[in-house]
């Protein structure tokens, strides 16, 4: 609260707003936001005609799908046993935090050692369109993609 707008980290920011006080507000004092009768009447219209799109009793939210499935398909793969039409397949990658004691160049190709921890640091900035080429399975807990 007390740091500048220059101050604040580039990749921590998004949509902000501004909120004004008409009065003081207490110390633990619970604030709340009227939208106003036109967002209220626009929800209330909604919650009313909202009827779930054509075709959409088989979607399954991708987080789910990714449980479900033990490998990640080859584009070859996907020609006879394509992914649903609205999946598709990202890699994680951040290069700016790319260390040199996990990268292995070889060639034009980058081989990353995916870390094991939950450090709850994903950015969906990372997720880069990819196709993987192929699929190397070494032992039951270690498989390489390319």
């Amino acid at each position: 609260l007390n740091n500048t707008i220059q101050e604040l980290p580039d990749d921590k920011t998004g949509l902000m707003f501004d909120f004004v006080a008409t009065r003081d507000i207490q110390p633990g004092e619970e604030v709340f936001i009227d939208y106003g009768q036109e967002w209220k009447d626009a929800w209330e219209k909604h919650v009313r005609e909202w009827a779930p799109l054509k075709g959409s009793h088989d979607y399954i939210h991708p987080e789910t799908f990714n449980f479900t499935q033990d490998i990640i398909r080859t584009k070859k793969e996907q020609i006879a046993n394509p992914y649903l039409k609205y999946l598709r397949t990202a890699c994680y990658f951040d290069f700016d935090d790319a260390l040199d004691d996990v990268i292995d160049k070889r060639g034009s190709n980058y081989f990353v050692e995916w870390p094991n921890d939950d450090s709850g640091q994903f950015l969906p900035s990372n997720l880069h369109m990819c196709e993987i080429i192929s699929r190397e399975e070494y032992n039951t807990s270690t498989t390489e993609y390319t």
